[in-house]
């Protein structure tokens, strides 16, 4: 499931810079934590830090098979 290219995308303010990295690269489409690595060029801790914070404040869903999707409306 990706989010939909005609909806913006609104960063929060308190975001990191890691953090920030990793949901403009889900807004293209959802992907694994492997696959936000080589997209980020993070490395793995860095990145898996970084998406449990996201999946805290509510901005990136886990869903099964380990895949992380950008969470745009309430709800998601």
């Amino acid at each position: 499931m990706s989010v939909e290219e005609d909806t913006p995308l609104v960063l929060p303010d308190n975001l990191d810079a890691n953090e920030t990295q990793i949901v403009e690269a889900l807004s293209q489409c959802s992907m694994s934590l492997d696959e936000i690595t080589q997209r980020t060029d993070l490395n793995a801790g860095v990145a898996a830090g970084a998406m449990t914070m996201l999946v805290l404040k509510g901005l990136v869903a886990q869903k099964p098979g380990n895949v992380f999707v950008l969470k745009r409306r309430q709800g998601d």
